[in-house]
């Protein structure tokens, strides 16, 4: 009877249903969907924006498609920034420091280190940068000196922190350029202190949560269960305006900490697996999310300043 009944089911179920199913819970149907709208932005976007914010989300998606179909988005993302280079010659830098994290997304290490020496080459970023130090580290010092000409005064205190992670001597740096990475250290260290007491304040509370009340409660409370490993994560912002990010599970009507992030600087955290960072919008609605993994992370905010992309 059982028999049967599987049989009977199975019959009435012809081979193109099941591929249907399958192809319904494919876990790339949203990305594929997000790169789809983007696409579909990209009269509305302009060909700069347009191309940097396909290649980014590119570079953010890249590692979980399969190689044919990886191949075939690197390749029309390169179409893009081409586009866009040919449209504003201006933008040369920003395209090409893109066009190096697609590439390093996709393990081309030689197109990567190329096309970020010549976005450095056409004018020096923390952008490219960054990523091309991780290529070339013994080199620090040239290329930081040089970024430090052609960027700003507001990004001194995140370009020392990534020169110096790198291992560069900072010769070059000025005692205001010290100072800014001196006071810039010590605003990260108050966002790290600020996650800390929140991470104190759950642990202590889901330690209350599952304690027996106590007749007479002891003066010293007992040390807060272990939590899980600490992992560091770097914010790096490629958005061109401040944005609200908050760290903590639900945004607006949760618990957590909320702070501001700059254009183009990069800040570091320590933080825990499982912890979710948001973008929010100037009411606290969470536009974007996402969480830390067990290792270190650096998470992008992306040039559109509603995403992520996290490498």
């Amino acid at each position: 009877m059982i028999l049967a009944l599987v049989l009977s089911t199975a019959d009435a179920k012809p081979p193109g249903v099941f591929k249907a199913l399958a192809a319904a819970m494919d876990p790339l149907n949203g990305p594929r969907a997000s790169l789809d709208a983007l696409r579909a932005q990209q009269g509305t976007l302009g060909p700069v924006d347009g191309a940097l914010i396909f290649a980014r989300a590119v570079s953010g998606v890249l590692p979980i498609f399969p190689p044919d179909e990886g191949s075939a988005l690197v390749a029309e993302a390169d179409g893009l920034i081409d586009g866009g280079l040919a449209a504003d010659p201006g933008r040369t830098s920003e395209l090409l420091a893109a066009r190096g994290e697609l590439h390093l997304a996709a393990n081309d290490r030689p197109g990567a280190e190329a096309a970020l020496r010549a976005s450095m080459d056409a004018k020096a970023s923390l952008g490219a940068l960054e990523p091309l130090l991780g290529l070339a580290p013994a080199e620090a010092p040239t290329l930081c000196a040089k970024t430090r000409l052609a960027v700003s005064d507001d990004v001194v205190g995140p370009l020392v922190d990534t020169c110096q992670r790198h291992g560069d001597a900072l010769a070059w740096a000025t005692p205001a350029d010290r100072q800014a990475w001196e006071s810039w250290r010590a605003e990260a260290a108050r966002q790290q202190a600020a996650l800390e007491a929140r991470h104190a304040a759950e642990q202590a509370a889901l330690a209350a949560s599952f304690s027996s009340p106590s007749p007479s409660p002891s003066p010293t409370s007992a040390p807060a269960p272990s939590g899980p490993s600490v992992t560091s994560v770097t914010i790096r912002s490629s958005c061109r305006q401040t944005v609200r990010v908050f760290f903590g599970d639900k945004p607006k009507y949760g618990s957590g900490t909320t702070t501001t992030i700059s254009s183009n600087s990069v800040s570091s955290y320590s933080m825990r697996p499982g912890d979710m960072i948001w973008l929010v919008d100037e009411h606290d609605n969470g536009l974007s999310s996402t969480s830390v993994s067990g290792s270190s992370q650096t998470v992008e905010i992306l040039e559109s300043c509603t995403g992520f992309r996290v490498r």
